[in-house]
Parts: C-alpha cells; structure tokens; sequence
C-alpha cells in the first residue's frame, strides 16, 4: 500500500499525490486537466480528499473531456449529502449529453436522495436526450424501490416484540 495521499502513477513512474492531481485540475494545460480527471476517476474512493476541486471542475471547466471525467469520478467516490447540490445542477444545466447521464447516474448510486435531488431527477427526465432520460428514471426506480423496502422493513420492526428495534424503528420513519 501507498502513505496516505500518495499514489504511484502508471503514467509516468512518478509518485504522484492527490493535492497534485487536484492542482492538475486548474492548470490551464487541457492535457493535465484530462489526465488528472482520469487518474481520480480511476481511483475512485481513494481520491475522495479530491471532492472539492471535482466539485469545482465539474461546474467550471469548459472541456467536455474533464467534465464528464469528472462526474464519473464524483460517482465512483460517492456522494454525500453535502455534495449533490452541483451534480444537480450539473445534470440540469450541462450543455453536455455526457456529462448530464452521468451525473443522473451519479445521483442514482447515492447513498442519500434530498428533496432536491429527487425533484431534479424527475425533471431531468423530461431531457432532451433519450439516454439522460432513461438514467434518471432508473434512479427515481431505483430510490422508489429502497425506499418501498425501507418502509417494509421499518413496519415489520415496528411490531417487533423487543422495545428497542420498536423505538428504533420509530425513529428511522
């Protein structure tokens, strides 16, 4: 395994840290920007101290190449609750095809659904492209199904014999 935040690089043979990816993110070469999207993109979860700058890419950069690099690496890291807000807006405002399915796809793969990220999935399946459409009605499917399961499961505690899994249960509703 590698020290916290460094990583070796297949490109170059150098070790290459994430504050050095994320740095690559804002250079003004395209290339640098492309390749560290890529490289966080691959490494998923391990570049989750990343979030922040994709989360800046993501609304920011004006190539094509990083942006949907960059929400596939938000996707593969996971989002939180505190992070949705721009891959919402990325699936509704993007110019890109590319970058808007995969931030529907994105947003389907997340642990937690907001208001927010359920209202814009429903409108995002009104999108102009077939394919944005077809991953945001599998995320409203998807988040319909969990939470039919979770209201079963949590109904089923409810008449649990033990107070704790009530009381629990109780308080998940």
């Amino acid at each position: 395994g590698h020290p916290e935040g460094t990583l070796q690089s297949s490109q170059s043979g150098e070790a290459t840290d994430i504050r050095t990816l994320t740095g690559m993110l804002q250079s003004g070469e395209a290339t640098k920007r492309k390749l560290a999207a890529e490289t966080l993109r691959t490494l998923g979860p391990l570049a989750r101290e990343a979030v922040p700058s994709l989360l800046r890419a993501l609304c920011e950069d004006e190539l094509l190449p990083v942006r949907w690099r960059v929400a596939d690496a938000l996707r593969r890291i996971g989002l939180t609750p505190e992070n949705t807000s721009a891959v919402v807006k990325a699936m509704i405002h993007d110019p890109s095809r590319s970058v808007r399915w995969r931030a529907a796809e994105a947003l389907r793969e997340a642990a937690h659904w907001s208001q927010e990220v359920v209202y814009a999935l429903i409108r995002a399946c009104a999108d102009e492209d077939d394919w944005v459409c077809w991953h945001a009605e599998k995320a409203l499917n998807e988040i319909s199904a969990r939470r039919i399961l979770i209201a079963e499961l949590n109904s089923a505690a409810l008449g649990d014999p033990s107070p704790a899994v009530r009381r629990n249960a109780a308080q998940a509703l």
